[in-house]
Protein backbone atom coordinates (compact mmCIF):
# COMPACT_ATOMS: atom_id res chain seq x y z
CA UNK A 1 0.00 0.00 0.00
CA UNK A 2 1.13 3.56 -0.64
CA UNK A 3 1.93 6.11 2.06
CA UNK A 4 -1.58 7.54 2.36
CA UNK A 5 -3.16 4.08 2.43
CA UNK A 6 -0.71 2.98 5.12
CA UNK A 7 -1.49 5.97 7.33
CA UNK A 8 -5.24 5.55 6.90
CA UNK A 9 -5.01 1.82 7.59
CA UNK A 10 -3.03 2.38 10.79
CA UNK A 11 -5.48 5.06 11.96
CA UNK A 12 -8.30 2.53 11.51
CA UNK A 13 -6.35 -0.18 13.36
CA UNK A 14 -5.56 2.22 16.21
CA UNK A 15 -9.24 2.99 16.68
CA UNK A 16 -10.36 -0.64 16.62
CA UNK A 17 -7.71 -2.18 18.90
CA UNK A 18 -8.73 0.24 21.65
CA UNK A 19 -12.11 -1.49 21.84
CA UNK A 20 -10.81 -5.06 22.19
CA UNK A 21 -10.20 -6.64 25.59
CA UNK A 22 -10.06 -10.37 24.77
CA UNK A 23 -6.52 -11.68 24.47
CA UNK A 24 -6.98 -13.94 21.43
CA UNK A 25 -8.84 -11.18 19.57
CA UNK A 26 -5.98 -8.74 20.27
CA UNK A 27 -3.50 -11.37 19.08
CA UNK A 28 -5.46 -11.91 15.86
CA UNK A 29 -5.75 -8.14 15.36
CA UNK A 30 -1.96 -7.75 15.62
CA UNK A 31 -1.28 -10.68 13.27
CA UNK A 32 -3.63 -9.24 10.65
CA UNK A 33 -2.12 -5.76 11.03
CA UNK A 34 1.41 -7.15 10.71
CA UNK A 35 0.56 -9.02 7.53
CA UNK A 36 -1.26 -6.09 5.94
CA UNK A 37 1.58 -3.61 6.48
CA UNK A 38 4.29 -5.98 5.26
CA UNK A 39 5.86 -7.47 8.40
CA UNK A 40 6.32 -11.22 8.73
CA UNK A 41 6.67 -11.35 12.51
CA UNK A 42 5.82 -9.22 15.54
CA UNK A 43 6.59 -9.59 19.22
CA UNK A 44 5.51 -7.73 22.34
CA UNK A 45 7.59 -8.32 25.48
CA UNK A 46 8.84 -6.79 28.73
CA UNK A 47 12.63 -6.36 28.81
CA UNK A 48 13.18 -4.83 32.26
CA UNK A 49 12.64 -5.65 34.96
CA UNK A 50 11.91 -9.31 34.16
CA UNK A 51 8.77 -10.37 36.03
CA UNK A 52 9.02 -13.97 37.31
CA UNK A 53 6.52 -16.48 35.95
CA UNK A 54 5.01 -14.04 33.45
CA UNK A 55 5.60 -14.07 29.69
CA UNK A 56 8.74 -16.13 29.31
CA UNK A 57 8.75 -15.14 25.66
CA UNK A 58 6.38 -12.20 25.50
CA UNK A 59 3.47 -12.47 23.07
CA UNK A 60 3.69 -12.51 19.29
CA UNK A 61 4.06 -14.82 16.32
CA UNK A 62 7.83 -15.34 16.38
CA UNK A 63 8.61 -19.08 16.03
CA UNK A 64 8.56 -20.90 19.38
CA UNK A 65 11.79 -22.77 18.61
CA UNK A 66 13.68 -19.50 18.15
CA UNK A 67 12.25 -18.03 21.34
CA UNK A 68 13.18 -21.11 23.35
CA UNK A 69 16.75 -20.98 22.07
CA UNK A 70 16.91 -17.26 22.77
CA UNK A 71 15.83 -17.78 26.38
CA UNK A 72 18.05 -20.84 26.90
CA UNK A 73 21.11 -18.90 25.78
CA UNK A 74 20.42 -16.34 28.46
CA UNK A 75 20.37 -13.62 25.86
CA UNK A 76 18.00 -11.46 27.90
CA UNK A 77 21.03 -10.52 29.98
CA UNK A 78 23.56 -9.78 27.24
CA UNK A 79 21.55 -9.10 24.07
CA UNK A 80 22.95 -5.80 22.74
CA UNK A 81 19.59 -4.90 21.20
CA UNK A 82 17.95 -5.05 24.64
CA UNK A 83 20.44 -2.45 25.89
CA UNK A 84 19.58 -0.24 22.91
CA UNK A 85 15.83 -0.62 23.48
CA UNK A 86 16.15 0.24 27.17
CA UNK A 87 17.76 3.59 26.33
CA UNK A 88 15.71 4.41 23.23
CA UNK A 89 13.29 7.31 23.24
CA UNK A 90 12.38 6.94 19.56
CA UNK A 91 11.80 3.99 17.18
CA UNK A 92 14.82 1.77 16.48
CA UNK A 93 15.20 0.59 12.88
CA UNK A 94 17.81 -2.13 12.40
CA UNK A 95 19.21 -0.88 9.09
CA UNK A 96 20.12 2.44 10.73
CA UNK A 97 22.32 0.85 13.42
CA UNK A 98 26.12 0.61 13.33
CA UNK A 99 26.75 -3.15 13.36
CA UNK A 100 30.46 -2.59 13.91
CA UNK A 101 29.46 -1.77 17.49
CA UNK A 102 26.87 -4.55 17.87
CA UNK A 103 27.35 -8.32 18.07
CA UNK A 104 23.94 -10.01 17.68
CA UNK A 105 23.50 -13.37 19.39
CA UNK A 106 23.94 -16.54 17.36
CA UNK A 107 20.27 -17.44 17.79
CA UNK A 108 19.23 -14.07 16.35
CA UNK A 109 21.72 -14.35 13.49
CA UNK A 110 20.51 -17.87 12.63
CA UNK A 111 16.86 -16.82 12.86
CA UNK A 112 17.36 -13.84 10.55
CA UNK A 113 19.20 -16.01 8.02
CA UNK A 114 16.70 -18.88 8.11
CA UNK A 115 13.61 -16.68 7.94
CA UNK A 116 14.99 -14.11 5.49
CA UNK A 117 14.59 -11.28 8.00
CA UNK A 118 16.66 -8.32 6.88
CA UNK A 119 15.23 -5.50 8.98
CA UNK A 120 13.09 -4.67 11.99
CA UNK A 121 11.60 -1.67 13.71
CA UNK A 122 11.22 -1.66 17.49
CA UNK A 123 9.26 0.65 19.75
CA UNK A 124 10.22 0.95 23.42
CA UNK A 125 7.48 1.54 25.99
CA UNK A 126 8.71 3.05 29.26
CA UNK A 127 6.69 2.99 32.47
CA UNK A 128 6.89 3.36 36.23
CA UNK A 129 9.49 1.59 38.40
CA UNK A 130 12.03 1.43 35.55
CA UNK A 131 9.71 -0.79 33.50
CA UNK A 132 10.53 -1.08 29.81
CA UNK A 133 8.69 -3.11 27.20
CA UNK A 134 9.30 -3.41 23.48
CA UNK A 135 7.13 -4.13 20.45
CA UNK A 136 9.16 -5.36 17.48
CA UNK A 137 8.08 -5.74 13.84
CA UNK A 138 10.31 -7.92 11.61
CA UNK A 139 10.49 -7.53 7.83
CA UNK A 140 11.92 -9.51 4.94
CA UNK A 141 12.68 -6.24 3.15
CA UNK A 142 14.48 -3.05 4.14
CA UNK A 143 12.02 -0.85 6.01
CA UNK A 144 11.18 2.42 4.30
CA UNK A 145 8.55 4.32 6.23
CA UNK A 146 7.80 8.01 6.66
CA UNK A 147 7.98 9.77 10.03
CA UNK A 148 4.20 10.22 10.00
CA UNK A 149 3.49 6.52 9.37
CA UNK A 150 6.15 5.64 11.96
CA UNK A 151 4.32 7.73 14.55
CA UNK A 152 1.07 5.90 13.76
CA UNK A 153 2.78 2.49 14.07
CA UNK A 154 4.35 3.67 17.32
CA UNK A 155 0.93 4.56 18.74
CA UNK A 156 -0.52 1.23 17.59
CA UNK A 157 2.42 -0.56 19.26
CA UNK A 158 1.83 1.27 22.53
CA UNK A 159 -1.87 0.35 22.51
CA UNK A 160 -1.02 -3.26 21.59
CA UNK A 161 1.51 -3.50 24.43
CA UNK A 162 -0.85 -1.93 26.95
CA UNK A 163 -3.71 -4.22 25.92
CA UNK A 164 -1.60 -7.31 26.53
CA UNK A 165 -0.07 -5.87 29.69
CA UNK A 166 -3.43 -5.25 31.34
CA UNK A 167 -4.73 -8.70 30.45
CA UNK A 168 -1.56 -10.58 31.33
CA UNK A 169 -1.09 -8.92 34.70
CA UNK A 170 -4.74 -9.52 35.53
CA UNK A 171 -4.81 -13.16 34.42
CA UNK A 172 -1.32 -14.36 35.28
CA UNK A 173 0.24 -12.37 38.12
CA UNK A 174 -2.73 -12.94 40.40
CA UNK A 175 -3.50 -16.46 39.25
CA UNK A 176 -3.62 -18.38 42.54
CA UNK A 177 -4.61 -21.81 41.32
CA UNK A 178 -1.66 -24.00 40.41
CA UNK A 179 -2.25 -25.46 36.97
CA UNK A 180 -0.18 -28.40 35.81
CA UNK A 181 -0.10 -28.94 32.05
CA UNK A 182 1.49 -32.15 30.76
CA UNK A 183 4.58 -32.01 28.56
CA UNK A 184 2.68 -33.51 25.63
CA UNK A 185 -0.15 -30.98 26.01
CA UNK A 186 2.39 -28.15 26.06
CA UNK A 187 3.90 -29.47 22.83
CA UNK A 188 0.46 -29.51 21.24
CA UNK A 189 -0.34 -25.98 22.44
CA UNK A 190 2.99 -24.63 21.18
CA UNK A 191 2.02 -25.71 17.67
CA UNK A 192 -1.49 -24.28 18.16
CA UNK A 193 0.16 -20.94 18.99
CA UNK A 194 1.95 -21.14 15.63
CA UNK A 195 -1.34 -21.52 13.78
CA UNK A 196 -1.14 -25.24 12.96
CA UNK A 197 -4.34 -27.24 12.44
CA UNK A 198 -5.15 -30.36 14.46
CA UNK A 199 -4.22 -32.52 11.46
CA UNK A 200 -0.87 -30.75 11.02
CA UNK A 201 -0.06 -31.03 14.74
CA UNK A 202 -0.85 -34.74 14.64
CA UNK A 203 1.51 -35.24 11.70
CA UNK A 204 4.30 -33.29 13.41
CA UNK A 205 4.00 -35.05 16.79
CA UNK A 206 2.96 -38.49 15.54
CA UNK A 207 -0.47 -38.31 17.17
CA UNK A 208 -3.96 -39.02 15.92
CA UNK A 209 -6.17 -36.02 15.27
CA UNK A 210 -8.51 -37.16 18.04
CA UNK A 211 -5.60 -37.21 20.52
CA UNK A 212 -4.67 -33.68 19.52
CA UNK A 213 -8.28 -32.59 20.04
CA UNK A 214 -8.27 -34.28 23.45
CA UNK A 215 -5.17 -32.37 24.61
CA UNK A 216 -6.57 -29.04 23.38
CA UNK A 217 -9.98 -29.61 24.99
CA UNK A 218 -8.42 -30.71 28.30
CA UNK A 219 -6.01 -27.76 28.34
CA UNK A 220 -8.85 -25.30 27.67
CA UNK A 221 -10.77 -26.80 30.57
CA UNK A 222 -7.81 -26.72 32.97
CA UNK A 223 -7.01 -23.10 32.13
CA UNK A 224 -10.63 -21.99 32.22
CA UNK A 225 -10.80 -20.63 28.66
CA UNK A 226 -13.02 -21.30 25.65
CA UNK A 227 -10.69 -20.80 22.68
CA UNK A 228 -7.65 -22.76 21.53
CA UNK A 229 -5.63 -19.60 20.88
CA UNK A 230 -6.24 -18.21 24.35
CA UNK A 231 -5.35 -21.61 25.84
CA UNK A 232 -2.15 -21.76 23.79
CA UNK A 233 -1.09 -18.28 24.89
CA UNK A 234 -1.86 -18.97 28.54
CA UNK A 235 -0.17 -22.38 28.42
CA UNK A 236 3.12 -20.83 27.38
CA UNK A 237 3.32 -18.68 30.48
CA UNK A 238 2.48 -21.14 33.26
Amino acid sequence: MDELQLRNYLVERISTISNINVIDEIYAHACETSQEIGFKYWQCAPISPIIPNIRKHGIGNLPINFLKKYIEEGIKVVDPFILIFQKANRPVIANTLDYNKISPSQSMTDFSKNEGIVDFVAFSIHGANNYCGVVTWCSQEAIEISETALKHLNLYSILLHNSFEDILLDEFRYHEKEVKISLRAREVMEWVAQGKSNHEIGMILGLSENTVKFHIKKTCSELGVNSRIQAALKCLYY
